[in-house]
Parts: structure tokens; sequence; C-alpha cells
């Protein structure tokens, strides 16, 4: 018996039942589908369902996904159970605020990662931007599509829609001041890391 892959479970989290039956060509096929898919992503592609177009606002309006085509968007994945997730939130506050003065076109959409909605309502309630509902489906989705294994993690999107940044919570670590994290494009930031 020959074994095709030596951790199928990563597989099928990543790729679903598409990764089926696992040999190296399908697993080829998918990986450059999944790279055709960063480059045609748009804020549609990664944020709206059949069963939802919107996201919330702290005091819980619903934000239509169409009214941030054109954004500089940073998706935040966090939750209140995460101590680095609730020391990184201050640097992220202030950072926010920064760069809204700035740019009036920026906003942050945090993606909780929290196990309750009373968890889920009392960290967003610190927050002055957007979020996905508790509930929603899209989380599982975004935590794939971006390979999100520890949090926090904040990822950079631009106004195209296109991923430009992976490593946000790294720059504004070490550089909140001087922070440039829309400057490229997602090819041209892997190019680099």
């Amino acid at each position: 018996m020959r074994r095709l892959q030596q951790n199928a479970v990563k597989l099928v989290e990543e790729y679903g039942d598409e990764a089926f039956p696992f040999t190296q060509e399908k697993l080829v096929t998918l990986a450059n589908l999944k790279n055709k898919n960063f480059e045609a992503q748009t804020l549609e592609s990664i944020l709206v369902t059949a069963n939802r177009d919107f996201v919330i606002s702290n005091g819980g309006l619903k934000v239509p996904v169409s009214k941030l085509m054109g954004s500089n968007i940073l998706l935040y994945f966090a939750a209140s159970w995460s101590l680095p997730s609730r020391e990184f939130l201050p640097k992220l506050v202030t950072a926010y605020q920064e760069i809204k003065k700035k740019d009036t076109n920026f906003e942050v959409i945090f993606i909780s990662s929290d196990q309750d909605e009373p968890s889920f309502n009392n960290i967003f309630s610190s927050m002055p931007w957007l979020a996905l509902p508790f509930d929603d489906e899209r989380k599982a989705f975004l935590s794939r599509r971006f390979n999100i294994v520890g949090i926090p993690v904040a990822i950079a999107i631009g106004p195209s829609g296109c991923t430009v940044n992976t490593q946000v919570r790294q720059l504004l670590e070490t550089r909140c001041r001087s922070l440039s994290i829309y400057g490229r494009t997602h090819k041209e930031f892997a190019a680099t890391t």
C-alpha cells in the first residue's frame, strides 16, 4: 500500500473534499487554482455570501459590503480569550485612529474566534470599527483562505479587493507610526518574505 499524503487532514481543512484523491497532480491543480483565486480576489468574493452581504458596526447597524468597495480594509482575526489579542488591541486602535485621519477610506473588520456571543460583544464593544456578526459562516471560510492558525492576525486588503499584506500585525508591533501596509500587492509581498 502506497501512502499518497502525510497529512490528509490538513489538506481537507484547506481544500475540503476537493482535495480527494490526495494525489500530487490533484494538489498541484488545487494550488494553481488557489493562486488564481487570490489574484482574482475582490472584497465581495471574500465577504459576501448568499445569506449575508453586510458587516456590522459597533452600534449594531448593518453596513453593506458594497459601501466598502474601493476602500483599504484590514481584516483583524482575534478573540477575547486570547492574551496576545488583548495586548495587541490598544496598538491597533491607535494605528486605526492615526490611519483614519489620513485615509477616510480605511476600515477594519473584526473576525472573532470567540466561542460565545457575550464574549464577542464584550471585546467588540471596545473596538471603533466593523465586524462580521458573531454567528457568521464567513469566519471559517476566511480563516481557511488566509491560513489563520494563531491569533491575532491582521491582513490588509487593498482598494481592488486583493490581499496586499498578510503581516500587518508584525508591522504594527515594530513601527506603528510609520505604517505603510498598502504599498505592495500580495504577490510582491510574498516575494520578499
